[in-house]
């Protein structure tokens, strides 16, 4: 670390480092240490509903007027407008500050961030430079034409902001990308208006002309000092009360009773809201298309086996009705045939040939139904004695060629460069050369862990675990198989899921084979007697 010393060569040294991290836009070491610092010990501010009967009830009247100005009428798609979007998992912000202002602008926005941690309702922020890690919100403090170009292609005004959320539960807020024009207002507005957008993608998407001494101010000058009303409201917005994708005039009288109404107000008593009734009924499509899925698989003549080692489905042929096997014929087509995204190789058959050990890397704490889902694939992938052998450790030190990744969003494409941005499960897979073209040597894995629920991180790791077998492409064939195409919350494979892996891991299918080809001899193994005795 750089400091001031009375040393001319000392002080050479100083301004050479200063020059440089302000051409490549970084800033001084000191600075982010001092950030970092101030963070680490922070004493929790008492809410204001802890301190209810000491206020004013009209402090409490006009932040609910005001909450119900900001927080969320300002989209284009008005359907979108009513519901509650809020973060549930922590935020990252990733700082890209070019202007000549850098360690005023981090000290400012440092202090904002710090205050918000110690009122203890919201997820935990962070603030770090853009280069130095994973992020989940990004904040570039640039040139107007600069921003322009890199993601803010129709930024017109000073600053912009925008987010993303999730449909499960709807309007959970998992990403969002602030810029701010520092060439188009005067220096002593960029933390301001900074500070303004990130108060923003906390689910506040308007701006108000009713109070000059609040963040959410209009008109110049800003402010970078949030007003008790704004810290009511962003309290009021991230009560555990309030879910995501919560009706907004539902949130608007939970809020009145906790802080104006009766003290044995229970807001479990109201009524769900449009969004949370969507989503329930979603759940409950689902669960009637996978129940007609796995009553036809019984009709079959099969026994559903989630949890239990596998028997193979050759060897029970005589005993299950023909029409599964011309079922898992053509959806092995349309599984194995060709890739989802890439169709440069369609056609051809790919597998693994030799053992498979994985890696499970797990950024912060393990799940632990994650791992026992993991145990129990890999069980059954084993029992069906047709593939390589399955192993997995969590030590990076020994030989693997799987390497399952569980971390957040944010952290899957920094950590994995081969990762599709913004997949919140994915697989990448590799093959061999020459003669042995076809024949997969190596696999990436990644699961996001904060935007994910329990229930999807677990279809997640089967869905892409299984696919980087081989079987690479989704379906909307069934609702009950692991490849199904829509967003699912199935927990184990489908018995035609597990048909395809068995005939894909059969011993006369060989990678590099022609998928035509594979399909005559799997007809032949299956459905034609002569052949397969």
């Amino acid at each position: 670390m750089l400091t001031f010393q009375p040393y001319k060569a000392k002080r050479i040294l100083l301004v050479l480092a200063l020059l440089t991290s302000l051409a490549l836009g970084l800033l001084p070491a000191s600075a982010w240490a001092q950030a970092e610092k101030t963070t680490q010990t922070l004493e929790k501010i008492p809410s204001f509903f802890d301190r209810r009967e000491e206020l004013d009830p009209e402090f409490f009247e006009e932040g609910l007027t005001y909450y119900k100005e900001v927080a969320g009428y300002d989209l284009r798609d008005e359907e979108m407008n009513h519901a509650i979007k809020k973060w549930t998992s922590p935020l990252r912000i990733g700082l890209d500050d070019r202007s000549d202002l850098q360690e005023d602008n981090l000290a400012q926005l440092s202090s904002l961030v710090e205050q918000m941690n110690q009122r203890g309702l919201l997820p935990e922020i962070s603030l770090k430079a853009k280069k130095d890690g994973p992020y989940n919100v990004e904040l570039a403090i640039n040139k107007q034409r600069t921003l322009r170009v890199h993601g803010f292609s129709q930024l017109k005004d000073p600053s912009a902001f925008y987010v993303n959320w999730a449909n499960d539960p709807p309007f959970r807020l998992y990403s969002g990308h602030i810029g701010v024009a520092y060439d188009q207002v005067d220096p002593d507005q960029v933390a301001g208006l900074a500070g303004q957008n990130l108060w923003h993608i906390l689910g506040f998407m308007t701006k108000s002309a009713s109070h000059p001494n609040s963040i959410f101010y209009d008109q110049a000058p800003l402010t970078a000092e949030p007003s008790d009303l704004d810290w009511l409201i962003l309290e009021m917005h991230y009560r555990p009360e309030l879910k995501p994708g919560m009706d907004f005039d539902r949130a608007l009288e939970i809020l009145e009773n906790l802080y104006l109404g009766p003290a044995d107000y229970d807001p479990a008593d109201e009524e769900a809201s449009p969004a949370e009734v969507r989503t329930e009924t979603a759940k409950e499509e689902e669960a009637k298309a996978v129940e007609k899925d796995q009553a036809l698989w019984k009709s079959f003549g099969l026994d559903l086996n989630p949890e239990g080692s596998r028997e193979s489905f050759y060897e029970r042929r005589a005993d299950i009705d023909p029409e599964f096997f011309e079922r898992g014929l053509k959806l092995y087509e349309e599984v194995a045939g060709s890739g989802e995204f890439d169709h440069a190789d369609d056609g051809f058959v790919k597998k693994w040939a030799d053992p498979i050990h994985i890696y499970v890397d797990y950024e912060g704490e393990p799940n632990p139904a994650v791992l026992e889902t993991l145990d129990r694939l890999v069980m059954q992938l084993n029992s069906l004695k047709l593939l390589p052998e399955i192993s997995y450790s969590m030590d990076e030190h020994e030989d693997y060629n799987i390497h399952l990744l569980f971390a957040p969003l944010d952290a899957l494409t920094f950590r994995m460069p081969d990762a599709p941005p913004g997949n919140w499960g994915f697989f990448n897979y590799w093959w061999k050369a020459g003669d042995d073209l076809y024949e997969i040597n190596r696999a990436n894995i990644g699961v996001a862990t904060d935007v994910n629920l329990e229930v999807h991180m677990i279809h997640l790791l089967q869905e892409e675990l299984i696919q980087s077998l081989g079987l690479i492409n989704d379906s909307y064939a069934y609702r009950d198989s692991i490849y199904c195409q829509e967003w699912g919350h199935i927990q184990a494979p489908s018995e035609i899921d597990w048909l395809l892996i068995e005939m894909h891991y059969r011993p006369e299918i060989t990678p590099g084979m022609p998928m035509d080809h594979a399909l005559d001899i799997l007809r032949g193994l299956y459905l034609d007697e002569s052949q397969s005795k």
